[in-house]
């Protein structure tokens, strides 16, 4: 029981740093799209402004690839000290993970590129349309069966995102594509 209750714990402290560390990415990724300069020739006349979302995607990125750095240093000393590795059991075949890479590079950029034409908050919102993707994909791929409260769940959702969609779009106006946070 209290093993249970130590992984439910960690559980719940992790979500609760991915929400955070989730939202100061996501915050500080609009607010670079809403810097603004003058450029090298300085005209005082015009600015310009930082709106590079794929170059926002690669510095992701390569933060998320050192992250495989870290792994592998850590099974690098615990070999080194004469252990096992808890995660590093058979033949590891990084090629597994360029389609799930391409794929998430893909959706991040999308999600960068919509970071610079909607707000933070509906970004965000239309990109909870990956648990919709993932139940169809499911559902083809593995032939997963749903039970009925999974398929109200993706209904809720998709009524969600169409009511979040319409309301942007509805929202908005000729001038406004400069969003503020």
């Amino acid at each position: 029981k209290q093993w249970y209750q130590r992984r439910v714990r960690g559980g719940l402290i992790l979500a609760g740093i991915m929400l955070i560390t989730g939202t100061i990415n996501t915050i500080s990724a609009k607010f670079a799209d809403l810097q603004s300069t003058y450029g090298v020739d300085k005209c005082a006349k015009f600015t310009r402004t930082f709106y590079h979302p794929f170059f926002q995607a690669i510095l992701m990125f390569i933060g998320e690839a050192g992250c495989l750095v870290v792994y592998k240093l850590s099974v690098f000393i615990a070999r080194r000290k004469g252990e096992e590795p808890a995660m590093a059991t058979g033949e590891f075949k990084p090629y597994i993970f360029i389609l799930p890479a391409l794929c998430d590079l893909t959706a991040t950029s999308m999600l960068y590129l919509g970071l610079t034409l909607t707000y933070a908050s509906v970004a965000q919102m239309m990109r909870g349309a990956v648990i919709i993707f993932t139940g169809l994909l499911a559902r083809v791929a593995l032939k997963q069966k749903f039970e009925s409260y999974n398929l109200l769940g993706m209904f809720v959702i998709v009524i969600g995102l169409i009511y979040v969609g319409l309301s942007q779009t509805l929202a908005f106006r000729e001038y406004d594509w400069i969003n503020r946070i």
